[in-house]
């Protein structure tokens, strides 16, 4: 994985918010991501906003999801268990940002498993609330 921050991963607190007011209007990151997508699209990979000042670059399948297929085949191993639900918590569970899980993959697992994505706060009282 490569993390890519365009105004540079040593930003203090307050360019770190400057720049994320500034990001929020003015689309850097996803024009950014897009043109990436539009000059590479050939090596299979997936970019991932995230956070206040970067974004994720990757190969397809090796997000946060990747962990479901070792999930999947634990029930098939001697006293495996089989999970029908999956609860997964992230500060940014909407679409494009990092913690968007592949809807495609889970639906590759079986229909029976259930997938349930939970934004949370940054706080862990939240968090505790959600479970």
């Amino acid at each position: 994985m490569i993390n890519v921050s365009p105004i540079g991963r040593n930003a203090s607190h307050a360019e770190r918010a400057a720049y994320e007011s500034y990001d929020r209007t003015h689309s850097i990151r996803q024009t950014f991501v897009a043109a990436l997508k539009e000059k590479f699209p050939h090596y299979g990979l997936t970019y991932s906003i995230g956070g206040q000042i970067s974004f994720d670059v990757f190969p397809k399948g090796w997000d946060k999801t990747f962990c479901l297929k070792h999930i999947e085949a634990e029930k098939d191993r001697q006293e495996g268990v089989e999970y029908t639900t999956i609860h997964f918590f992230g500060d940014k569970t909407y679409e494009g940002r990092t913690d968007v899980t592949d809807s495609a993959l889970v639906t590759e697992l079986g229909e029976e498993l259930e997938h349930f994505g939970r934004g949370i706060l940054a706080c862990r009282k939240h968090s505790i609330g959600q479970l």
